[in-house]
């Protein structure tokens, strides 16, 4: 993916889409400018169209303990050492505790 990303031409858009989200967000601390908001809106929108229709490989997370935590893959998550604590899995395959003690606690195992 992230070769794809290096490729892509609508990468420099999104950084300055970003940068221009993260002003914004910095700015409103007092007023919201909805003339600015609906821009950025219509920005975001052709760009999570345009990044929506990229064909996306399934990707696997793996780590040795999770904790307060929201882990999404489109893949397995594959814990192998202690486990996972109050945190919320979600996987497009299998969620797998593999490790010792290889405990789930707190938190949800979604899939």
């Amino acid at each position: 993916m992230l070769t794809q990303l290096e490729a892509d031409v609508q990468l420099s858009e999104l950084l300055s889409v970003l940068n221009e989200l993260k002003i914004f967000l910095d700015g409103t601390k007092h007023q919201i400018d909805r003339k600015q908001l609906g821009v950025l809106t219509r920005k975001i929108g052709r760009l999570s169209n345009f990044y929506s229709k990229i064909d996306n490989p399934e990707a696997s997370i793996y780590a040795n303990y999770i904790q307060n935590s929201f882990i999404e893959a489109t893949g397995d998550i594959i814990v192998q050492g202690k486990g996972a604590y109050n945190s919320i899995l979600e996987a497009g395959g299998n969620v797998k505790i593999t490790g010792l003690p290889g405990v789930f606690r707190g938190g949800d195992q979604g899939q």
